[in-house]
């Protein structure tokens, strides 16, 4: 019987994915109560061979979906079509769970009450001389260190990434908005809406894995953290896309604007800064990031 699943959207890269099984196994589950989805989109099929070689130890389902651009969320719904387990656990490609990680997960969602999004931290693991020459340092997840922002449960979807997360669909499934087809946001506004029907968004503290974090990583945020060139306007796009599908719920448009207001346009690309733009017009914000708001 099919207990949970475990849904990794992945793309090229069958040397995390290879270290990600590894660490699944050492979770020390029975391979016939929960099931591996992984789903590769892209252009080509790099990870279906590694995948066979896991055959013989994990229930493992390997699904390739062509595509263009980015397309996390289209492939997470794919393996949540295909899932069988009541609780779903998604991991990204690039990181590597530490022992007890899926037991800490599903501790939370065997408790009783409402069904449950539970996410985890990550620890980076620096893994190029670009970002650190302290080469395999792991650093601590920022979201640690939030303390009391972490204690509003109003807004405790915002923290929910996907790197890490289990959901509850006991109560049927639930998908990601496959129009998200930038860098960030749709994990967030997934979780949003999980919890505006009244799923419990919850820190799984204990639930740890480590990233793997190097000069290519696709995060502006982190790219920004390591000193390396980045650009917020993908990510820009996702979160006026973000904004304009829940446009009626205020509370929520006030928290995405005061976000917006530390973005701003120089040298030729979005970058972030540490304060507020005190001047900042919505209008004037969208026309200059070239988003159709209509």
């Amino acid at each position: 019987m099919i207990l949970f699943s475990i849904v990794i959207p992945t793309c090229n890269r069958a040397n995390t994915l290879k270290s990600l099984l590894e660490s699944i196994l050492i979770n020390g589950y029975d391979k016939n109560t929960y099931e591996v989805i992984v789903i590769e989109n892209g252009n080509k099929e790099v990870c279906s061979e590694l995948c066979s070689l896991f055959f013989t130890q994990l229930n493992i389902k390997y699904i390739f979906q062509k595509t263009e651009g980015f397309s996390a969320a289209e492939a997470r719904n794919i393996g949540i079509s295909n899932c069988n387990g009541n609780v779903v656990i998604f991991f990204d490609d690039d990181v590597v769970l530490k022992p007890n990680c899926i037991k800490e997960h599903l501790l939370y969602h065997y408790k009783n009450g409402n069904p449950k999004i539970v996410f985890g931290f990550r620890n980076n693991i620096l893994n190029d001389k670009k970002i650190s020459s302290k080469i395999g340092s792991i650093e601590e997840d920022d979201r640690i260190k939030l303390g009391l922002e972490l204690t509003d449960k109003n807004k405790l979807w915002y923290y929910a990434y996907t790197c890490n997360l289990s959901i509850d669909f006991s109560n049927g499934k639930e998908y990601f908005d496959n129009a998200f087809k930038k860098w960030g946001n749709e994990d967030q506004e997934f979780a949003y809406r999980l919890s505006n029907k009244q799923f419990d968004v919850i820190i799984g503290k204990n639930c740890l894995v480590h990233h793997f974090t190097d000069s290519k990583i696709r995060s502006p945020f982190l790219r920004d953290k390591y000193g390396l060139h980045c650009d917020y306007r993908d990510f820009l796009l996702s979160r006026l896309y973000f904004l304009k599908k829940h446009w009626n719920d205020s509370d929520l448009r006030s928290f995405i604007i005061e976000d917006l207001k530390m973005y701003e346009y120089k040298n030729k690309r979005w970058a972030r800064n540490q304060t507020s733009n005190t001047n900042f017009d919505l209008n004037e914000f969208i026309k200059l990031v070239d988003f159709n708001f209509e």
